[in-house]
């Protein structure tokens, strides 16, 4: 558990190693470190800048591939399923949409044949991306909650209230919000970035 390795490693004094999730977005993260790279071009190029913004660039199809595995878990397949993506903003408890991960994710969901219903609190409008304000429509029937924006009222939620709305409990938590053991215990199938199987 990678939540676990950070917690002990930040233990130690000047240290503050990043959480892992679904993805970076907004503005200047993805776009000032490549930067960075393209100025430091030749014998002395960055090779880790390079490598970090792949893996993060990388994140929402890895969490498409946690929504895969899950369901396949569930016993259903991925092609024809509803996955409800929670937040599509970048930044949480706003409106904030520039680069979000959810953005690939939602096409990433969408080339295993998977119908995505978005919702977010804070956003109307995103792309032409149709996104619902009502969590319970958003979650009726869905087979998979796939967690992107860490908004508090995601953090909120009554996971016994959501797994009735729920045709198939799954959750697949992109920012480390839900417990894994009351997601287990409530009966959901779990999947984290950085959790392990």
């Amino acid at each position: 558990d990678v939540h676990e390795v950070r917690h002990l490693v930040n233990k130690s004094p000047q240290r503050q190693m990043h959480l892992p999730g679904a993805g970076v977005g907004g503005h200047c993260l993805p776009k000032d470190s490549w930067l960075l790279a393209f100025a430091a071009q030749g014998k002395h190029q960055p090779r880790l800048l390079a490598t970090a913004r792949e893996i993060n660039d990388g994140m929402p199809i890895h969490m498409g591939e946690l929504v895969e595995s899950a369901l396949l878990e569930s016993g259903r397949r991925a092609y024809g399923s509803t996955v409800t993506v929670l937040g599509i903003a970048y930044l949480e408890n706003s409106d904030d949409t520039r680069n979000s991960p959810a953005f690939n994710l939602i096409k990433a969901l969408e080339v295993q044949g998977i119908f995505p219903i978005v919702h977010d609190p804070y956003v109307r409008d995103a792309n032409g991306i149709s996104i619902t304000a009502d969590i319970e429509e958003a979650l009726r029937n869905s087979d998979c909650a796939v967690l992107v924006t860490a908004h508090d009222e995601y953090r909120n939620l009554n996971l016994s209230q959501m797994k009735k709305m729920m045709r198939t409990p799954i959750i697949v938590d992109g920012r480390n919000v839900f417990d894994k053991q009351e997601c287990l215990s409530k009966g959901f199938i779990y999947r984290g970035v950085g959790k392990g199987k």
